[in-house]
């Protein structure tokens, strides 16, 4: 008996081995470490992230970390320090082998070397930017096509750098021997790239101009309205399976579900019926859009897909709507991924109906309440956290998991956690289906502490206290506010920002209007311990 479990054993840990992949090395400068966060697949799909945090780094910036790999593909590391700042590095891993990593902090892609296995493949891949992130508004394409409004030129030069990558990658691969499986990738991913960019140039000349009825050139307009055609189809087509491990390729896809193809597709979609319970309309619509437009493999990825980002933003609502995925499809292969995440998020539902946990505090006669200062009353002779946030908001509830240790902190100190709400502003925020939503998200994730959801005069109040900001406060902001807190001094920031955190001392006075985030934990921490020590 004794024999046949260790012989167990041993298999386990043999099993364990299997497809790991080592990635060491040292990045300099790295000091204030917070964390190394990294994302990758184990299939080699973008759609089943897993995250690792790691917190083991030396003194020198030295680390190592063993992930279980079992297909190519791309992965994501993320580097943090505790004020924020951070720097990321997309690599290209295959399972079994051992990459090392040997980098500054600051310029990080510009000064990294790579050595051991897959390094060659990886120098390339960051020396000729395929790897790096651009945002809509990049000046790689604004530099070539901001005079150009023509599409079909826009399409001819796109084609044209296209083919130019397409070259030097084929030159590359004849002259170094690179790994198959990665030139195949390599090739794939530069035509999302590029057909990311002409999405999005029609984004910009399309949507931007003609949805917005802006009072633009007509015939231009009927010129990017047919070159969406073109677009149309890149959106349609079935995803290959280097698709599937291509960044450009979700880029290309997920972010513009919603926002282009009601528009790029015209006629062909019709018109959403939305049910009364106006919080799902998001979802809902989504929902009904996927069904219209794809179908075969296509639509089961972009379903699963939309199942990864609504986690964030309406989880509530996604069992029922996994039901009817899994009846349409109930042989998926993301289903074994899926059914943990659904499962769980019907764990969390099933307290909705129960009465609010005893450290749950909402507070009475909210609606009677119109200043900040009357609301600090309440907590005198407490250092107040204060949380603006609201349930449709992602980058709120992502931060809801940094609470608990925030709260172990400030436990037994005189530090109340006060959440401030806004669904919609005014009279709709009475409305029950809100009232609903916003009780259910707070079950859902368990905010301890008070709550009430905002009515127009105190919310006004809140941001004109924001508004009212100084250069003095402004200069020691975390980097990320500091825009926004300047918006705010300019008078551009009427609608408020979300999330936003301030912090008032024991007699009620807002000493800071923009914290650090629950994520950046010792800068907050020191915060409300200095605010405290008052």
């Amino acid at each position: 008996m004794k024999t046949s479990f260790l012989l167990l054993l041993l298999s386990i840990f043999t099993l364990s081995l299997k497809g790991q992949t080592t990635l060491k090395g040292i990045i300099s400068g790295f000091d204030d470490v917070k964390y190394i966060e990294v994302q990758y697949t184990n299939d080699g799909r973008f759609l089943k992230d897993q995250k690792i945090i790691f917190t083991n780094i030396d003194k020198t910036g030295a680390f190592s970390i063993n992930l279980q790999v079992a297909k190519a593909g791309l992965m994501l590391m993320r580097f943090e320090k505790n004020n924020g700042d951070a720097q990321y590095l997309q690599l290209y891993l295959k399972p079994k082998t051992t990459l090392e990593i040997y980098a500054t902090f600051e310029n990080m892609r510009k000064n990294v070397v790579f050595k051991g296995e897959m390094a060659e493949e990886n120098s390339f891949f960051i020396e000729n930017g395929l790897e790096e992130l651009k945002s809509l508004n990049s000046p790689l394409y604004l530099k070539h096509f901001s005079k150009d409004t023509i599409p079909a030129q826009c399409l001819i030069k796109l084609n044209k750098m296209e083919q130019e990558t397409l070259q030097t990658i084929e030159t590359y691969h004849h002259k170094n021997n690179i790994d198959k499986d990665f030139f195949e990738f390599a090739k794939r991913n530069i035509t999302n790239y590029y057909r990311y960019l002409f999405v999005n140039i029609a984004i910009n000349y399309y949507y931007k101009q003609y949805i917005t009825r802006s009072p633009t050139n007509t015939f231009e307009n009927q010129r990017w309205g047919k070159a969406t055609q073109k677009a149309q189809q890149f959106l349609l087509e079935e995803p290959q399976e280097n698709d599937l491990k291509s960044y450009w390729y979700k880029l290309l896809i997920l972010p513009n579900r919603n926002l282009m193809l009601p528009y790029l597709l015209g006629d062909t979609i019709p018109k959403v019926e939305i049910s009364s319970d106006g919080f799902r309309r998001h979802s809902h619509e989504g929902e009904v859009y996927l069904n219209k437009i794809f179908k075969g493999k296509t639509l089961e990825f972009f379903y699963a897909n939309y199942f990864e980002g609504l986690a964030y933003q309406e989880p509530e609502f996604l069992p029922e709507m996994y039901a009817r995925f899994k009846k349409k499809y109930p042989k998926n292969q993301y289903i074994d991924y899926l059914d943990p995440k659904i499962q769980n998020i019907q764990i969390q539902n099933e307290g909705d109906s129960k009465e609010l946990p005893a450290d749950i505090h909402i507070i009475e006669k909210a609606d009677q309440i119109t200043t900040l200062k009357d609301l600090l009353k309440l907590f005198k002779g407490k250092v107040v956290f204060i949380d603006l946030w609201g349930s449709w908001c992602r980058p709120c509830r992502e931060e809801f998991k940094h609470l608990p240790d925030l709260k172990k902190q400030f436990e037994g100190k005189e530090v109340a956690f006060l959440y401030i709400a806004s669904e919609t502003t005014g009279k709709n925020n009475a409305d029950k289906q809100r009232i609903k939503l916003w009780l259910n998200t707070i079950k859902y994730y368990h905010l301890t502490g008070y709550h009430l959801l905002v009515g127009d005069d105190l919310y006004q109040d809140i941001f004109n206290i924001i508004a009212e900001i100084s250069e003095h406060e402004i200069k020691p902001m975390p980097k990320d506010m500091k825009k926004v807190a300047e918006a705010y001094r300019d008078g551009k920031g009427k609608y408020g920002s979300y999330p936003t955190y301030m912090i008032a001392d024991k007699e009620g006075n807002v000493v800071i209007k923009y914290a650090y985030k629950p994520s950046n934990k010792s800068y907050l921490y020191k915060q409300i311990e200095d605010v405290l020590k008052k």
